[in-house]
């Protein structure tokens, strides 16, 4: 287990650079984008929506299907000010966007309130735009996020906004409109600099208009492996015991083999190890990004290593050592490989492997004779492959082959067996082995065209065969 957020609450990395602006805010060589891109909630189940006195509702899954970092309860709606009841709180766009509403009529200064509370403290991010759904955020609307006993040093982040009004005071966040209408809705993107465990939002109108509303889309940083660190802090995300920066550098050396940050000990800016951005710089920068993209699976290019769990088996019994008669050929294999991941987690956070899939296509192999990585030429094949094969044993005598394995999808896994070649001669004593005795005896050791298995004298030429004692030894 690699320790988590080495640095104090807001600076996950210690490096300097506050976590609102850091590009990567562990200092594992990955991107917060590509850690934590920005996945939906599915508010879907009250597309119809949520009215005063109906129980509280809880969401647990992202628009993708997988299960939330914690689980998400907001309260049926509440009116402040006003009696009408015709306030909800529902889902549009699939689901994707909550929707808080005062239907008509929709008084100046008639409010209403809802909470949304987590399991358990998650940094959240908010918003809305003309790409992932407008917010429907006039003039006449004034919407209020207020944080209750926030943490030390909480902050509200505002990424940006366009259209709005959007002011930040201690712990509550006010986000109005510039425009009457659309299409120039309020457009915001904020998120806490650190975890918190519930908000309160207060809706109020701000003029008489027939319907007054407000919507946007909330998102949370995924935890993989369900361990109570978000992918973005989590230095083993998918929990298979191999550092994200490994997986995604393909290197069993990239965090340096200390706290899966990558490179040795901790950067900072102040030691200039990581540049304004919070990138280190070890890894490689180009810009505003890293030069070096995550390594993928190698069954799918869509999911990347470090965020998908592999185990693998390896069985190389059959890999021993082989006496093998001159001028023939033969092979050394292993018994079996055998490679599984997923993207499924027990409860526990540990991988879930029976809901995986195989990968076995990737393994890596490379085979040595006496240290030296061999290639596909002269009498041999297969150098990179499990099974190596030679054609001819011939001055082989001795040579010990090496097949060193790995996986390109668990770079920390590495092993390597081998066995020793011994090859048998015409002009050796007759071996005891059955299949090895007649290949000798139909050799002919002394090249005088008399088979072994005949000759009076094997290890002598003597086509003639003279015996003049007839003792059944040639004269020679």
């Amino acid at each position: 287990m690699y320790a988590q957020c080495p640095g104090p609450a807001g600076d996950c990395d210690g490096d300097g650079i506050a976590d609102a602006i850091d590009l990567d805010d562990n200092n594992n060589g990955i991107l917060d984008e590509a850690e934590c891109p920005i996945t939906y909630i599915d508010f879907s189940s009250i597309s119809s929506g949520l009215s005063p006195g109906d129980p509280p509702q809880v969401f647990s899954k992202f628009l993708d299907g997988n299960n939330l970092t914690t689980s998400i309860t907001i309260e049926a709606p509440l009116q402040l000010v006003g009696t009408d009841g015709l306030v909800s709180i529902s889902s549009l766009n699939a689901g994707s966007l909550l929707r808080f509403e005062d239907d008509t009529p929709a008084a100046k200064d008639h409010s209403f309130t809802s909470t949304i509370t987590l399991a358990r403290p998650v940094k959240i991010r908010f918003g809305a735009d003309s790409t992932i759904g407008a917010s429907n955020i006039t003039h006449a609307d004034q919407f209020q996020f207020i944080v209750p006993n926030p943490p030390v040093d909480f902050q509200w982040i505002v990424l940006s906004s366009q259209y709005a009004n959007v002011q930040v005071t201690g712990n509550t966040l006010t986000v109005s409109g510039t425009s009457t209408s659309g299409p120039n809705f309020a457009e915001f993107d904020v998120n806490t600099n650190i975890a918190v465990d519930q908000i309160r939002v207060i809706y109020l109108n701000l003029r008489d208009e027939s319907l007054n509303s407000g919507q946007f889309v909330f998102s949370m940083c995924k935890d993989s492996d369900f361990d109570s660190f978000i992918d973005g802090e989590d230095y083993d995300s998918d929990n298979d015991g191999c550092s994200d920066a490994n997986e995604a550098y393909g290197s069993p050396v990239a965090d340096g083999g200390d706290s899966g940050i990558y490179g040795r000990d901790t950067p900072t800016f102040s030691g200039g190890e990581v540049d304004a951005n919070g990138l280190v710089i070890a890894a490689g920068v180009t810009g505003n990004s890293y030069s070096t993209s995550p390594m993928t699976s190698s069954a799918s290019s869509s999911l990347f290593d470090f965020s998908t769990a592999t185990t693998v088996g390896v069985d190389t019994t059959a890999l021993s050592d082989k006496t093998i008669f001159e001028g023939t050929g033969t092979t050394f294999t292993i018994s079996a490989a055998n490679a599984t991941s997923t993207t499924n987690f027990n409860i526990d956070g540990t991988p879930d492997y029976t809901a995986g899939f195989d990968v076995s296509a990737g393994f890596l192999y490379q085979w040595q004779e006496d240290g030296v990585n061999l290639s596909n030429t002269g009498v041999y094949s297969g150098a990179t492959a499990q099974v190596l094969t030679i054609s001819d044993v011939t001055g082989l005598d001795g040579k010990v082959y090496n097949l060193m394995i790995s996986h390109a999808d668990y770079i920390c896994f590495a092993r390597q067996s081998s066995a020793t070649l011994r090859v048998v001669g015409p002009c050796d004593p007759q071996p005891s082995d059955p299949t090895l005795s007649a290949q000798w005896l139909a050799s002919d050791c002394d090249r005088d065209g008399i088979a072994n298995s005949t000759d009076n004298c094997t290890s002598t030429f003597n086509p003639f065969q003279l015996d003049t004692d007839t003792d059944g030894i040639g004269d020679v």
